[in-house]
């Protein structure tokens, strides 16, 4: 079985979001993105607790991509510092596993 991982970060608005989404697909460094519009998001950031709105990016990809997509994720975004997390999918089903590995060749 060819290694899968799931790739997360959170966007400013749903139209970044978009924008570095359909690049990923456009590529075929994902085979496909899943957006949600808005999420809370609370964090420390320069000093001081931010609680905001923000947009979540969810994107599929095989072992090869990971790097492009972190590359991508990292020169389209408008923060400074993109919190991207990459998470190994152990097993998928036969028929997600072909489609794929024939699309992101």
């Amino acid at each position: 079985m060819t290694m899968f991982y799931d790739i997360h970060t959170t966007c400013k608005n749903v139209a970044e979001a978009r924008k570095i989404g359909k690049n990923l697909v456009e590529q075929k460094i994902a085979i496909c993105v899943n957006i949600i519009e808005k999420v809370n998001s609370i964090y420390w950031w320069g000093g001081k607790i931010v609680d905001e709105d923000e947009s979540l990016l969810s994107l599929k990809t095989k072992k090869e991509k990971v790097n492009q997509a972190i590359k991508l994720i990292t020169k389209m975004h408008s923060y400074k510092l993109p919190g991207i997390s990459v998470y190994k999918i152990d097993k998928t089903t036969p028929g997600i596993e072909k489609w794929i590995n024939e699309t992101l060749k």
